[in-house]
């Protein structure tokens, strides 16, 4: 559960970062984030995080308040103030963007979720045949 939940968040993190981004309509900002390689950067990242299995449920439940959350809000920001990025934008993108992470997580889930289920029914199936 505690790696599926990293992985799934940082994933989520990526999405949440691409939607917030085309949602700004601001020229100059979006100059300047457009060579940002946060994604790269978020990979590497995470790969260092681990999470306990009460970590996990909570950024199950609430993505933004965790430590997880944390992390990749504090690598972004940084990436966003090597971008020229003044500290007030770069908190708000990243607020933002770790809000709107939940609602991707979410989905991850379900669709992990509707896997799982479709592959233990035909575990089942074939150890019955």
């Amino acid at each position: 559960l505690e790696e599926c939940v990293v992985i799934a968040s940082r994933l989520a993190y990526v999405e949440s970062f691409v939607d917030i981004i085309r949602r700004i309509h601001d020229e100059d900002l979006l100059e300047r984030i457009k060579n940002l390689q946060v994604s790269e950067g978020l990979e590497q990242r995470s790969d260092d995080l681990e999470l306990t299995r009460n970590e996990a449920i909570k950024a199950i439940n609430c993505f933004r308040e965790t430590k997880l959350a944390e992390d990749l809000n504090r690598h972004l920001s940084f990436a966003l103030k090597i971008a020229g990025i003044n500290k007030n934008e770069a908190d708000i993108l990243t607020e933002r963007i770790t809000w709107n992470t939940q609602r991707y997580l979410n989905q991850a889930l379900a669709e992990v979720g509707d896997s799982v289920k479709f592959l233990s029914r035909i575990v089942i199936a074939s150890g019955t045949e």
